[in-house]
């Protein structure tokens, strides 16, 4: 009889997938990828293992399983010398041995991958495409004839479902999730899937943390339980369309950005800073409105700067005097700053300790401290806070 290789199976399904691929299918038939594997690559990929999967009878599968146990160890050493880029040569007195092992391992192999298909049935949905699904199996199911012991006395398909389970379940922990979980927490998630069913069937509504608590057991207390079930929680994909029909609308478009200002918040800023400039500007002295913008940041020099006055800006090329200095740098041999230079210096090393400002002013830090008190008690004047008290309204409308 004909039979395939241990590879072929794989190769088969992997060929499958790249025909289905090429087809041409509307955005709601690629919503969920198993209507694709249902329709198409099931139905192919049966009928192509349905020419060489017979199943065996329990003394069948005996006589195979005596046949390989010479081969694997001819074949495990042709695996290791091809991953050391060497070439194995079979013993003149071993070659009848090998290629019988090779044909019944090949025959053992392919009689058990409907089973592969039967057990990935159940983890549909999970994360993974059936036919990854599949081919995840299709491994575990090949580890399971390399262990296969015929001496124990179970049949190969019930040795083998534990390995074909294992391979599924170890993928789709490993690549069904955006962030990855480790498999212990998966079999928790699992556990903790299984007794929420449970108790949904017998009470209708939300199953609280407390009562899985009380079903998993002492170990699993309500805090353990919540965080298992935001652990379980998969992340969106802001690329993923809201609707299936011909709409370009993604969910990224209805979340609200938080950072963005609103016009009316723009306006309204916008407003604020310029009434400030103006208060500033009418009820302080040029050094009191210097001393108080440099103290709180208040300098916008792309709007402020042609306002100020002669006196102004010769404090302000004082202020590059003192950063100067403390750069190491000449104030001496420096090229003339413009006004833009002494700009940026100061938006840098903004805001001013009294320190720095009495250096500025040739006085003490004391002097400074009097002056900004002065000017701040002339902001707090009835008359002048009156005037901002329209923006501290809009602000919580």
């Amino acid at each position: 009889d004909d039979v395939i290789s241990e590879s072929d199976a794989l190769d088969e399904l992997t060929k499958v997938k790249q025909e289905i691929v090429k087809k041409k299918y509307t955005q709601k038939d690629l919503v969920d990828s198993n209507i694709v594997a249902a329709d198409e690559l099931i139905r192919w990929y049966m009928n192509w293992i349905g020419k060489y999967g017979n199943i065996l009878t329990a003394a069948e599968e005996i006589d195979l399983a005596k046949k390989i146990v010479p081969f694997l160890p001819m074949k495990n050493e042709k695996q290791k010398c091809k991953k050391e880029g060497k070439e194995y040569v079979i013993p003149s007195d071993q070659k009848t041995t090998y290629l019988i092992g090779e044909k019944a391992y090949n025959h053992l192999i392919n009689s058990n991958l409907r089973l592969v298909v039967s057990i990935a049935k159940k983890y549909k949905s999970r994360g993974l495409e059936f036919s990854d699904l599949i081919s995840e199996g299709n491994h575990g199911l090949i580890k399971a004839i390399n262990k296969y012991d015929y001496t124990k006395g179970f049949k190969v398909s019930t040795y083998a479902t534990w390995w074909i389970r294992q391979a599924i379940t170890r993928a789709i922990a490993d690549q069904a999730r955006i962030i990855r979980i480790p498999v212990h927490m998966v079999e928790t998630i699992n556990k903790l899937a299984k007794y929420t069913n449970e108790l949904s069937q017998k009470n209708e509504g939300y199953i609280s943390d407390e009562a899985l608590s009380k079903e998993m057991g002492p170990d699993f207390t309500p805090e353990k339980v919540r965080q298992i079930r935001l652990i379980n929680i998969d992340p969106a994909q802001l690329d993923r369309p809201v609707k299936e029909e011909e709409d370009n609308s993604v969910l990224s478009d209805f979340i609200q950005d938080k950072n963005l200002v609103s016009p009316f918040e723009f306006a309204n800023n916008d407003e604020l800073s310029t009434e400030i400039n103006s208060i500033l500007h009418r009820t302080l002295s040029p050094k009191e409105e210097l001393i108080i913008r440099v103290r709180n940041g208040l300098i916008n020099f792309s709007e402020d700067l042609n306002d100020y006055t002669p006196e102004n800006i010769e404090l302000l090329r004082k202020f590059t005097d003192v950063i100067y200095k403390e750069q190491g740098l000449s104030c001496d041999n420096r090229e003339p700053l413009s006004r833009q230079d002494i700009v940026k210096m100061l938006i840098n090393d903004m805001p001013f300790s009294l320190e720095k400002m009495g250096e500025i002013f040739c006085v003490k830090k004391e002097s400074i401290r009097q002056i900004e008190g002065k000017a701040l008690r002339k902001l707090r004047q009835p008359s002048v806070k009156e005037r901002l008290t329209i923006f501290n309204n809009n602000k919580y409308e």
